[in-house]
């Protein structure tokens, strides 16, 4: 099926290598096409298989007698052709709002810092260095996220400075916790993402 609004351009394509000097082929049962043919071969007379094998005009175009007492005469196929419904495939994952790189910069610094904090934890003294450790963390987080998103990602400035405050709070919480579960949260969206776009073939 041919839509309305692409048939004419098709056909003002097709004349264009007409009039350049070509020969044009085209296979289409669309009535608007045929009318301008030079010349039309017809299969038939009706339906397929065996007898669409068979030659049942050949001649001018629409313009022709034989042509116009041809179509009047020819028989009605004996069944109504199929409709066939083709449908998309699912879109894709949405990708997460995060490179992925940020959410690895998230996990390992909270990771490697919430390692000290629990050290630290460990001696009443290093209780009081937590809240260093914790502003350290979330310092470098902040940092790294802030180049990836700015550097990699290509986000504006307003859009890297928020989702490095975002992900720099959640790692600057002590222990491994919010900062280690959201970066492995965007890293498995960004993995489900990739499967989804690979078998939608996007």
């Amino acid at each position: 099926m041919i839509y309305p609004f692409i048939l004419s351009r098709l056909i003002g394509v097709l004349q264009q290598l007409v009039d350049a000097g070509n020969t044009v082929l085209v296979i289409e049962h669309n009535l608007d096409i045929i009318k301008v043919a030079d010349w039309i071969i017809d299969m038939g007379p009706v339906g397929g298989g065996n007898d669409s094998r068979q030659i049942s005009y050949n001649g001018h175009s629409l313009c022709d007698r034989e042509w116009l007492i041809y179509m009047n005469n020819r028989p009605a196929a004996p069944h109504p052709p199929r409709e066939i419904v083709i449908h998309d495939p699912a879109p894709p994952v949405p990708g997460p709002p995060v490179h992925v790189l940020s959410a690895l910069a998230t996990v390992g610094l909270d990771a490697v810092w919430g390692i000290i904090d629990t050290a630290s934890f460990a001696t009443g003294l290093g209780i009081l260095a937590i809240p260093f450790l914790s502003l350290i963390t979330g310092g470098l987080c902040f940092i790294s996220v802030l180049a990836v998103q700015r550097g990699v990602a290509r986000d504006g400035w307003l859009a890297s400075f928020a989702k490095a405050s975002v992900l720099a709070v959640l790692a600057g919480v002590p222990f491994m916790v919010l900062g280690t579960a959201a970066g492995a949260i965007l890293l498995g969206w960004a993995g489900l993402s990739s499967l989804s776009r690979l078998g939608s073939g996007r």
